[in-house]
């Protein structure tokens, strides 16, 4: 009897790009191990956090460390979902307002479910470098 086995890579969408979601999934992944240096590197120059507006590397880092260091418990992501950002608008409406203007034809949108709630994290496109994108934006 031969048994064979098949293995498959499924991603979230097919319309994503690749390296766009590995970006987002690694910023999950740093700020879940609330390494927020090394998260801090994968963000824009400016980052809005659900309404504030944080600039620098540095600042960036100290505000994630604010923000998940606080947290009572391990933070744990059940499912992460990635779609183009257009495609968000459509399925879910558009982004709050607070978030400001996001490039929807340029932008990411990678989905970090818990058991309650979860976090949405929204990247663009570098202007300048095809294929590299950045976090721009979080909001729950």
């Amino acid at each position: 009897m031969i048994l064979i086995t098949f293995m498959f890579f499924i991603t979230s969408n097919p319309a994503v790009d690749y390296l766009g979601e590995m970006v987002g999934r690694n910023f999950l992944d740093q700020t879940v191990n609330k390494d927020h240096t090394r998260a801090s590197l994968l963000c824009a120059e400016t980052v809005n956090f659900d309404g504030t507006i944080v600039k620098g590397t540095d600042k960036i880092a100290a505000h994630l460390k604010t923000i998940f260091s606080s947290h009572p418990a391990d933070i744990h992501f059940k499912k992460i979902l990635t779609m183009p950002a257009k495609l968000a608008v459509e399925k879910f409406g558009p982004f709050p307002v607070r978030l400001g203007k996001i490039n929807i034809d340029k932008a990411l949108v990678v989905f970090g479910r818990r058991k309650s709630g979860g976090i949405a994290v929204i990247l663009e496109e570098d202007k300048t470098i095809a294929g590299q994108y950045r976090v721009v934006a979080l909001t729950d």
